[in-house]
């Protein structure tokens, strides 16, 4: 009978083993993609969402606001960035939005997610962008 049960100890701790290898990735927001990064924020708040409104979104789920901007963010090569004076943007880059605000919103020991909000002049929601921040 002892026997019979350390199997059965044995084989559940195994269980739980790869059950951990198998879902602990899909805990880790670096793993996921950045467009279903992007498609969660648009769910919490969509567009047109205000920028009072998405300071509330913020505040209910703990993120840390990054920075704020009086410009847009900055895409270059489809990567998100703080803003730059348009005589520094180069035809692979473009200016989204009359202000941002960039919010960290996944932040784990090996790196943080992210998103840069943009809001057009009368402080509503336009676009989202994404980036991951690796640390090694």
């Amino acid at each position: 009978m002892k026997i019979k049960r350390k199997k059965t100890y044995i084989f559940i701790l195994i269980f739980l083993i790869i059950a951990i290898i198998i879902f602990i990735p899909l805990l880790n927001p670096l793993e996921w993609s950045n467009e279903s990064i992007r498609k969660r924020m648009f769910r919490l708040a969509p567009i047109g969402t205000s920028m009072e409104d998405l300071l509330i979104i913020i505040e209910k789920n703990d993120w840390k606001i990054k920075a704020t901007f009086t410009r847009g963010y900055t895409l270059v090569h489809g990567i998100p960035g703080p803003p730059v004076p348009d005589y520094m943007l180069g035809e692979n880059s473009i200016s989204i939005g009359e202000k941002a605000i960039e919010v960290i919103v996944g932040n784990i020991i090996f790196g943080s997610v992210g998103v840069f909000y943009a809001f057009d002049g009368n402080d509503k929601l336009v676009d989202i962008a994404v980036i991951k921040y690796v640390r090694w």
